[in-house]
């Protein structure tokens, strides 16, 4: 009886997730006070590390580190990237708290990141950097708390000090009289040792909390999924926009043009599950090794039961998909139009109709046409090197003419318009689009928005269109 509650409520869960998404999305604005970190004084604060610190290094190492270490996290903090006073910053510190409860590390932050690269990172002052674009590859809480673990593992480690000391204080023979080569892949080697440290360390703090064992091994592969995953699953241009008349075929590209597409290749994604590449020249470990050595450190374990969430299954479920449209708007704000449409492709396919997508669909096919007619780039490259979606996915964007382009940014918006006719974004972006060719019905549709929106949320943008057109 419990069993079948228990379905019950998760497939009413489910629907309802999948309800709160389905009809429109508003991205996360970030309000109230800014942490004091993001703004304080890079150099006070650099000097009052050194003062407090009890590191081994000399005082000139200790200068350049801190100077080092203070400088690109402010960097990090001024990008723009970080979330703050939001519901990832208070769902993560509550796992972290969780994982912390009886463990009582001192100096620990999470900080979440709209950073593209699924990943996360720790800095030396306790300072964990969670890309939210990683949840996409992560079950449930457990799996959450012991990447989480991984990450407080490098901090109590000292990790980041132990590096650049290896790098700066080496004074073997490939230091002193190896070539430059020979260095990085000493400093690669160096990294996969502490990667699997890491995982150690990690898993024995994770085997002291009441979360399920079992999900480490489940998290490092799942991170082993990340390269392949990344080409799965995405619309064709016309069923993006709805575009019944628009005929034209996916496309493989040439050599010559995989030559200017990025360095992946979708060859290596199967192998990457695995091996994450060369494993020489990787700063990781092969996954593969790694979930292997977790699961002897599991078999270990008396008891391995526990549970799958302790803070919140729904915070959980509503957060992962939230991070999936908060990478949408951030690759928008990034100008990384290609990506962001391809992304979009993706999350189409379980959010038909949500508006956000759409609206932002059209945004981006108005971005990449503006490119094609005003900065007169003929080819949009992206980050895939092989016979991937991604990739044909590219080559069909770059195979359409300008005509063809406009055509259907034009028909789209439209369709759009007649669906949501008060929308200032759509009006704005359909003037922009009609004024590439006709410019007498694009002053038109600017005229028409003024006189109906005189305190619009576009009125200067509009004004700016209509006193260029004068020009």
């Amino acid at each position: 009886m419990n069993k079948i509650l228990f379905l019950v409520f998760a497939n009413f869960y489910i629907l309802n997730l999948q309800a709160q998404f389905s009809t429109d999305y508003t991205p996360i604005i970030l309000k109230g006070p800014i942490p004091k970190e993001i703004i304080e004084n890079v150099k006070e604060k650099k000097e009052l590390t050194l003062k407090s610190s009890t590191d081994e290094l000399s005082g000139k190492e200790k200068q350049e580190f801190y100077t080092v270490f203070s400088y690109a996290i402010k960097n990090y903090f001024q990008s723009g990237y970080i979330y703050f006073n939001d519901t990832f910053t208070s769902y993560l510190t509550k796992v972290v708290n969780e994982i912390n409860k009886d463990q009582h590390i001192k100096g620990i932050k999470i900080y979440p990141s709209k950073v593209d690269d699924p990943n996360a990172l720790s800095w030396q002052d306790g300072s964990i950097f969670f890309n939210t674009r990683l949840l996409n590859w992560i079950d449930n809480e457990a799996q959450l708390a012991y990447i989480l673990c991984h990450e407080i593992s490098h901090y109590t480690k000292r990790h980041s000090m132990n590096e650049f000391q290896f790098t700066h204080n080496n004074k073997n023979d490939v230091f002193n009289k190896g070539n430059e080569f020979d260095k990085m892949l000493s400093t690669l080697s160096f990294s996969r040792t502490q990667e699997l440290d890491a995982d150690a360390t990690g898993f024995e703090l994770f085997s002291k909390t009441k979360y399920n064992k079992t999900e480490a091994v489940n998290a490092m592969k799942n991170i082993g999924k990340i390269s392949a995953d990344e080409y799965k699953d995405y619309l064709s241009l016309k069923d993006i926009f709805n575009a019944d008349s628009f005929e034209t075929k996916a496309c493989i590209p040439d050599s010559a043009t995989l030559a200017n597409m990025g360095k992946r290749e979708e060859d290596d994604a199967s192998k990457n599950a695995e091996d994450e590449g060369i494993e020489n020249y990787s700063s990781h470990p092969k996954v593969v090794e790694r979930v292997e050595n977790i699961q002897k450190l599991l078999s270990a374990e008396k008891d391995s039961v526990g549970s799958l969430f302790l803070v919140s299954e729904s915070q959980f479920s509503y957060l992962k998909a939230v991070a999936r449209f908060e990478n949408i708007q951030h690759l928008f704000n990034r100008m990384d139009y290609l990506n962001c449409l391809y992304r979009i492709s993706q999350l189409k396919k379980s959010y038909p109709d949500n508006k956000f997508l759409k609206v932002k669909a059209a945004s981006c096919m108005y971005w990449l046409l503006w490119y094609r007619k005003v900065a007169s780039l003929s080819d949009f490259y992206g980050s895939s090197e092989s016979n991937t979606p991604h990739s044909e996915f590219i080559c069909t964007i770059n195979n359409i003419s300008d005509t063809e382009l406009e055509k259907l940014s034009i028909q789209y918006i439209q369709q759009l318009l007649a669906e949501y006719p008060n929308n200032e974004e759509l009006q704005i972006m359909y003037a922009k689009t009609l004024a590439f060719n006709e410019s007498a019905k694009s002053a038109q549709v600017v005229d028409t928005y003024i006189s109906s929106n005189p305190n619009g949320m576009y009125i200067n943008h509009a004004k700016q269109i209509k006193k260029s057109k004068k020009r």
